[in-house]
Parts: C-alpha cells; structure tokens; sequence
C-alpha cells in the first residue's frame, strides 16, 4: 500500500540556463517576499508539496531545521498555517457544491443553518 504521506509531494524546476533569467532588481524584490528565483544561466529544482487542508503548494525550503507537521486526523503533511485544523479543501468544495455549506461575501465558509442566522 503506498504512503499517504507522499501522495501529494512533487518539485518545482526553473530552467535559465539558456536564457539571461529575470532582471536582477525583481529577483532581488521578489526573494525578499519569499518567492523562489534562479539566476541568470542557472537551473532549480526544489521538492514541493500541496497542503490538503488550504489546497496551498509549498516550496520546500532546504535550509529549514524545523521538522514539518503531519496532521494526526488525516496523516498528511500540512503546511505551517493548518498545523491547528483538519478540513480538508476536496471537502470544502464538497460541502459547498451540495449546499451544506455557504460561502460568504466575505469569503467566510459556514455550515448552512449558521449562514441563515446571520442573514436574519
């Protein structure tokens, strides 16, 4: 039986070794708010996954010292903002679409009867 755990890994690869990349002043912006770059000439690859809760790819950082967290309901691994809740999105969706649940204007999801109460 394979692993639950890496049923939702894969990798990211950025390829510039024949091109001159992105100017250097964006990749210097966008490192600072954490978006992968490689330089000019340069080949990346990194080891992704995507979290089942919030449905969010993560690029894996290889100098991280803090282990990941495996959700003990579901035993995948999720990302650092789900660590404390175990929905997961393919359920979200589900509820939604058969109208147990309502999304909000606000992008709030809630079961339907609490829904009603608020709009009363």
């Amino acid at each position: 039986m394979p692993s639950k755990l890496n049923s939702h890994m894969g990798y990211l690869e950025i390829d510039h070794s024949n091109s001159p990349g992105i100017p250097a002043d964006l990749a210097a912006k966008w490192e600072a708010q954490g978006i992968v770059v490689a330089g000019p000439g340069e080949k990346l690859k990194r080891d992704t996954y995507r979290c089942p809760h919030c449905d969010a790819v993560v690029v894996k950082n290889p100098n991280r010292t803090k282990p990941r967290e495996v959700c003990r309901k579901c035993m995948q691994v999720v990302c650092d903002k789900c660590v404390l809740w175990c929905t997961p999105f393919e359920g979200i969706i589900e509820g939604v679409a058969s109208g147990r649940l309502v999304a909000l204007p606000s992008g709030l999801i809630l079961p339907k009867k609490e829904a009603a109460k608020l709009a009363a």
